[in-house]
Order: C-alpha cells, then structure tokens, then sequence
C-alpha cells in the first residue's frame, strides 16, 4: 500500500496530473463562463507559481501549520495598509 505523502501527489491521487497540469471546475474554483457552471479550467503546475513551488513537495502534515503562517503574513500586511 503507497500514500502520497506530498502536495503533488495528493493532487495526482485526486485530480491526476497531465502534462503538467490538473481540470478542475467547481467546487474547486469558480467556473471560468457563469453560464457555464460545468465548465472546467486547465491549472498549469509549474515553478511560475510561487506558492506552489514551495508546497509542492512538501508534506502533507506541515502544508497546513505553513499555509497559517503565510495567512497570517498577509493579514499583518493587509492591516499595516489601513
């Protein structure tokens, strides 16, 4: 039995990578055309995003404790800002 253990895996297990890239449509993200709720969008995998660049191999039980973290960063920015 082999679990994926990473970011990257998780998405293959549930999405399935291909060619570098996973379809997804609601509930993951909001539809690209409104008239078109089943509509899908093809979300490239790649080191351009730099968020997932440094999740991707990461394991699953430190993604959720670093994601907080992050949050957090952003919100100190966001009320600076005010």
């Amino acid at each position: 039995l082999c679990s994926p253990f990473t970011y990257e895996a998780l998405l293959d297990q549930t999405l399935r990578i291909k060619n570098g890239q996973i379809e997804v449509g609601a509930p993951e993200i909001p539809p690209p055309n409104p008239k078109n709720p089943k509509e899908k969008r093809l979300v490239p995998l790649n080191s351009n995003d730099p968020l997932y660049a440094e999740i991707r191999d990461m394991h699953m039980t430190k993604i959720g404790p670093y994601l907080q973290r992050k949050a957090a960063v952003i919100q100190e920015i966001y009320k600076e800002k005010e």
